[in-house]
This record gives structure tokens, sequence and C-alpha cells, in this order.
């Protein structure tokens, strides 16, 4: 999967990014070549405000996603219906746009940690972060799946709302990280 996002950045953003041939701090390529100071460094500058844009959107997405869930939950709770089919597939639309942002945002930690000059502690946390925080994107899949059969059967669901509500918090918690780690990789 990471190949397809590399061949995706390269296509939009060149070779040297997506080989992490990019000029990174102290002017120097990945190959120890010196070289001048120009496209490749405009290339991973992109590829980071990409990445600061879609993080935003992520949190949109979240956002927005939390309040269809919290109406969901409202719902089951107050008539025992889970409400209009669209809300469902808006839930199941927003989190593909925040499984293609967590992508686009590890994508990113990656070729930064690959290339970059020295470690970061931010860089190294949202990195962490964004792998649990995909990993619960999965969960939150089946956690919503056991919820739509559950209800119907007129089980306790409260223990899987929770697992997607904490879900979603970690998710938010990544994208303010990935927000950070951009603001601060402009800045050097």
């Amino acid at each position: 999967m990471l190949c397809i996002l590399l061949k995706l950045v390269e296509a939009e953003y060149g070779r040297e990014v997506a080989e992490g041939t990019c000029l990174l701090e102290g002017g120097w390529t990945t190959a120890g070549q010196p070289g001048a100071r120009g496209a490749s460094r405009m290339s991973m500058e992109k590829m980071n405000r990409l990445t600061m844009m879609a993080s935003v959107i992520m949190l949109g997405l979240i956002a927005v996603n939390t309040l269809i869930l919290s109406s969901i939950k409202s719902a089951i709770e107050k008539t025992g219906s889970a409400g209009p089919e669209w809300m469902g597939a808006a839930v199941a639309a927003l989190l593909v746009g925040i499984s293609l942002a967590h992508l686009l945002g590890l994508t990113n930690l990656a070729l930064q940690s690959k290339y970059g000059k020295g470690g970061s502690i931010l860089r190294g946390t949202a990195l962490v972060m964004g792998v649990l925080s995909l990993f619960l994107l999965a969960v939150d899949v089946v956690m919503l799946n056991d919820i739509g059969h559950e209800y119907m059967l007129s089980h306790d669901i409260a223990g899987e709302w929770r697992f997607v509500f904490t879900g979603h918090f970690v998710h938010g918690m990544f994208g303010v990280l990935m927000l950070v780690q951009c603001m601060t990789a402009g800045r050097s």
C-alpha cells in the first residue's frame, strides 16, 4: 500500500520526493551529493503543505463524523432505530476520507523519518500515533458493524460506542500532531 502512495506522490510532486532524493536540511541529497537548492526542496515543502491541508481537513471530517455518530447513538437509545440511511453512508464516506488523510500523513512522516536529518520526538510520536490511529480506523469499522448487528437484537452496545469515540479521539490527536509536525518541518 505504501508503494501505491509513493507512486501517487511521485506523479504529483516528482520523482525526487518519492525516492527521497530531495534536498534536506543542510543542502545535501540523500545520496550524499551536494545539490542546488531549488525544485527538490520545493517539492518537499509542497508535500508538507499538502499534508498540513490534509490534517486540517481530517480534523474537520473527524468532527463531522463524531456529530453524526452521536446523532445515531442518541437515535438508537431513544427510538431503537439508527435513523436515516444517509447517515450510515456519510459515516462510511467520512471514514474513507479520514483513512486517506492518515495514509498521506504516514507517507510524509515515513519520508521525513527516512531522509530527514536527525530524529525528532514529535515526528516519532506522530508516527506511532498515526499507526495506532490507522489500526483504530479498522477497529471503528468492526465496532460499527457490531453496533449495527447488536442494536437490532437489543443487546448492550455501550462498550462498542466507547471504543468508537475513543478511536475518534485518537484520530483527532494524530491530526493535531500531523499539523504541528508539518508546521515545524516547514520552519526548518
